[in-house]
This record gives C-alpha cells, structure tokens and sequence, in this order.
C-alpha cells in the first residue's frame, strides 16, 4: 500500500488518498466544528451546509480501523469517509475548531 501523506498519521493508508484530499479540504475550510479522543476513538463534528455530521474512527490498529460517521458514504457504503479522517487530521495539526458551528442558529 502507497504511504500516505506526510505528517497525516497514516490516515492517507486508512483511506486512501482522493478521501484524504477531500478531508484536508474539509479541515481548511473550517467545516470541522469539534474534535476529540477518547481511549482509541476519536470523535468530532463537520459540518457541510446544514447537515451535521457525527464523525469518528474507532482505531484498534494500523490496519484495524471502524469509521464512526453518519454520513451516507460510511453508513450506506461501509466506506471510511472524508468526514472521520477530517476530524482526525484536525486532531493531528492541533487544530483550533469552531465549536460556534456545531451549535444550531438560534431563532
């Protein structure tokens, strides 16, 4: 399997690298609203329009990955999306996420 993208953990094995490209899209637009880790899971939320998307990996090795997204691509197709590595690379860059867009605009 070709490496990955430097300093992106290996995300770019997990899922290859057009889904990677998409994320680090989603990462520099600022769509990532939060970010977390927990143990061997790591959660957050991206935010694309005005859909929410509950995103995650649950990482049990380099080769043992679950993607924890709501999104059609993981739910639907069983695929490891742009969502989940999104979250994860902001979590690698120690990247600042706007916990303002995880909220719901008041009215």
């Amino acid at each position: 399997m070709a490496e990955g993208p430097r300093g992106s953990g290996g995300l770019g094995d997990i899922a290859g690298w057009q889904v990677h490209k998409s994320a680090k899209g989603m990462l520099d637009r600022g769509l990532v609203a939060e970010s977390g880790r927990e143990g061997d899971r790591v959660r957050g939320v991206v935010m694309e329009g005005p859909k929410r998307y509950q995103s995650g990996l649950l990482i049990r090795s380099r080769t043992d990955v679950e993607n924890l997204c709501t999104c059609p691509t993981s739910r639907g197709r069983g695929l490891i999306c742009a969502h989940s590595i999104a979250v994860a690379l902001s979590l690698i860059r120690g990247a600042r996420v706007a916990p303002a867009l995880a909220r719901p605009a008041p009215g």
